[in-house]
């Protein structure tokens, strides 16, 4: 797989990262971008304002297989394993601020347990940024290999 000076794969919004079982091959995780909307319209009505300026919700997929020991067993997907690099490529701030994490109710964000073998989830993490546009990065600890999909 091809990186970027970052170290990240470049994706397309919908195509996948997938970590698979060295041994066996098997898709062991893969995590795509389906989406990004800036300025979302928080449903919570207990949300407070965008500290950073704009709300951007990315729609998140990931599916797991049997084994998930190529990941170090059940990771957890998490707003803190994202950033957003603005239009210019320069990092934009922490984007997990309380207005993002209120935004959506629970059932429209991405669970936030750890995820087990044989899933398929999708749900909207939701990042408070001062751009609309830009790019998404996902580099957790328990992988490798980050991707990045441009907005």
């Amino acid at each position: 797989m091809e990186t970027n000076e970052r170290g990240n794969a470049v994706l397309a919004i919908g195509e996948e990262l997938t970590v698979t079982d060295g041994a066996t091959g098997a898709v062991a995780f893969a995590v795509a971008v389906e989406g990004v909307s800036p300025d979302v319209t928080c449903t919570d009505p207990a949300s407070p304002a965008a500290e950073n300026g704009h709300l951007i919700a990315v729609r998140v997929r990931v599916t797991t297989g049997t084994d998930l020991s190529a990941v170090g067993g059940d990771p957890v997907v998490r707003a803190a394993d994202f950033q957003i690099l603005g239009p210019d490529g320069v990092p934009l701030p922490a984007a997990g601020t309380p207005s993002a994490e209120s935004c959506l109710p629970d059932a429209e964000a991405f669970p936030s347990g750890p995820v087990t073998a044989g899933q398929e989830l999708t749900g909207t993490v939701v990042l408070d940024v001062p751009a609309t546009t830009g790019t998404v990065v996902f580099a957790p600890d328990f992988l490798t290999v980050g991707a990045e999909w441009a907005y």
